[in-house]
């Protein structure tokens, strides 16, 4: 069987249970399995497929028939050019959440050669707290997940990106550790991507969500359950001048820039869109 056979097969076969782009998955599977550029198959499509690849891109492209997200079949999710394991215990990241990393990076830019301090509510397998760090050499990252094996997936990117020595995972519920006076005030930005569907929304996901953690996804009857905490999170540990940044869920602009003007101590509190056009992520600066 050709490269050309294979890709052809499992794309039919994909297509068949209704997934949408078969053929990115599908070269994204055999990439891996091949361990070769996607360039390299487009190069050598009339090349034989030696059975050991193809049994195991065939297994493959069998789990994701069941609908099994392509991120943990392969265990890897690209996010801001840069690999993160992930498995079943984490959420998958996604390109919208990168809007929230590089705002943090404009308003934080590694050149002005200052420290910084930042946390991470709900880091999952660390994609927000490692990027910042990855981008901004100037940045020590705290992060926290209430998932132990969240936190355990994280460690491992921690590894594997070498940055050890610039963020510290701690596993604990929302911001719990941070509360002692000492950190008062410590913080100079504040990221989140915290759960914001709806409890009664997770049913009409599609399958593929279904594999996803629901911690990691309920925000509450309203999707907003976490929000509050979070702005709480910001008047405790933001510096003067420091920023909470958050993503928000589609709709829910208004009710959280409600909930941080009800802190009084929040200003030019902003709105950004993701490339869909949708209102994403909201910062807000410390007074």
């Amino acid at each position: 069987m050709q490269l050309s056979e294979a890709l052809s097969w499992g794309v039919q076969s994909m297509k068949l249970s209704g997934i949408q782009d078969a053929h990115v998955d599908i070269l994204a599977f055999l990439s891996h399995v091949l361990v070769k550029e996607k360039s390299y198959i487009y190069s050598n499509l009339s090349m034989q497929c030696p059975d050991v690849v193809f049994k195991k891109f065939s297994s493959m492209v069998e789990e994701r028939v069941r609908h099994e997200p392509s991120a943990y079949i392969m265990g890897k999710r690209e996010f801001m050019s840069l690999n993160f394991m992930v498995n079943k215990n984490v959420l998958i990241p996604r390109p919208e959440t990168e809007h929230l990393v590089e705002e943090t990076l404009t308003l934080f830019p590694q050149a002005d050669g200052s420290a910084y301090v930042g946390l991470d509510i709900g880091t999952g397998c660390g994609n927000i707290a490692l990027s910042l760090a990855k981008y901004n050499r100037n940045f020590h990252i705290y992060a926290t997940d209430i998932s132990s094996k969240a936190i355990k997936v994280a460690r491992e990117n921690r590894k594997l990106l070498n940055l050890e020595k610039s963020v510290s995972f701690i596993n604990c519920n929302l911001w719990n550790y941070f509360k002692k006076e000492k950190w008062r005030g410590r913080i100079n930005v504040l990221a989140s991507n915290p759960p914001y569907v709806r409890s009664g929304q997770l049913n009409d996901f599609a399958v593929d969500l279904s594999y996803e953690p629901k911690k990691a996804l309920d925000g509450g009857a309203d999707g907003l359950s976490f929000y509050k905490p979070l702005a709480d999170a910001g008047e405790f540990l933001l510096k003067k001048n420091g920023y909470l940044i958050m993503e928000i869920g589609q709709g829910q602009e208004e009710s959280v820039k409600n909930i941080l003007r009800n802190k009084k101590v929040f200003q030019d509190i902003i709105v950004k869109k993701d490339y869909s056009g949708i209102d994403r992520i909201i910062v807000a600066r410390r007074k």
